[in-house]
């Protein structure tokens, strides 16, 4: 028996693993700022040209993990550092709505 894989990152999965680590990154900060389960909150993140298109594609599905009432990407943001990867570290903001 033989098995083959296709192990080609595309560019729409590779916007989805980037939206997944948002929703990790953004659902840390909430338990660490003790933000009850049903606090719905606003996030604004650093403009950065590699989550473009996870914001473009995946934005619904960030907000509707993390309970997100909106969702934006500005070219200064004040807020926590987060590393998505070795190569990529941005700056967020995460408050209650």
């Amino acid at each position: 028996m033989t098995v083959a894989l296709d192990v080609t990152i595309t560019d729409e999965l590779l916007a989805e693993g980037t939206a997944r680590e948002l929703v990790n990154r953004i659902q840390n900060i909430r338990k660490i700022r003790d933000f009850n389960v049903t606090d719905k909150i606003v996030v604004t993140l650093e403009d950065h040209e590699a989550i473009r298109p996870a914001l473009e594609q995946f934005s619904e599905y960030i907000c509707v993990e993390t309970l997100a009432t909106s969702l934006d990407a500005k070219s200064e943001v004040e807020g926590e550092k987060i590393e998505l990867n070795d190569e990529i570290s941005l700056n967020i903001k995460v408050e209650r709505s």
